[in-house]
């Protein structure tokens, strides 16, 4: 009898730890799933944007002789509100209007994701030098984009439990977008 009740107390224990493993396990595919979801977004505006002109005055004209002069001052980086380009008034926040890549200066979005989650993106596009400094008052034939993605479902939701951590992960990418003028 007392056999009987051991083997039953040990069976118990084996299956309530496969239970809490399994849970475990799929825990960590969730957050995997929604970390990979949250990468990838990032890089789509990454990619997107760098298709796209250098600034708003190398758009269909080259700059030559390597003269910043004529690019867009550091302050007026962003959406052109009052340009009327080739894909219409550029409008903020509504990237399918862009035709440079300062244009997602100060762009938010939030994006869901249908069965995964909502990423909320923050984009900002600075000049910067080869070392990738941000150069806030200088032109120059560098510009910098820094994204940002996160989900709204925090790790405790995962966890079940605050005290696992709480909060969003949040992805930060950094590309440099570079300009070759003509000599």
């Amino acid at each position: 009898m007392m056999l009987t009740a051991f083997a039953l107390i040990l069976l118990g224990t084996t299956v309530l730890t496969v239970n809490k493993n399994n849970i475990n396990q799929g825990t960590i595919l969730r957050q995997t799933e929604v970390g990979i979801y949250a990468v990838s977004l990032a890089t789509s505006y990454v990619e997107k944007a760098s298709a796209l002109n250098f600034d708003e005055n190398t758009v269909g004209t080259f700059i030559t002789n390597g003269v910043t002069t004529t690019l867009t001052s550091p302050s007026n980086l962003g959406p052109d509100l009052t340009h009327y380009g080739p894909y219409g008034n550029e409008i903020a926040n509504v990237d399918s209007t862009f035709d440079d890549f300062d244009d997602y200066k100060n762009f938010n979005k939030l994006d869901i994701v249908p069965g995964a989650d909502a990423f909320t993106t923050n984009i900002d596009v600075n000049y910067c030098d080869t070392a990738g400094v941000i150069q806030p008052s200088t032109k120059t034939f560098y510009k910098r984009m820094d994204v940002k993605t996160w989900g709204t479902v925090t790790r405790s939701s995962f966890e079940g439990t605050a005290s696992n951590g709480t909060g969003t992960d949040t992805i930060k990418l950094s590309y440099i977008f570079s300009y070759i003028y003509r000599i």
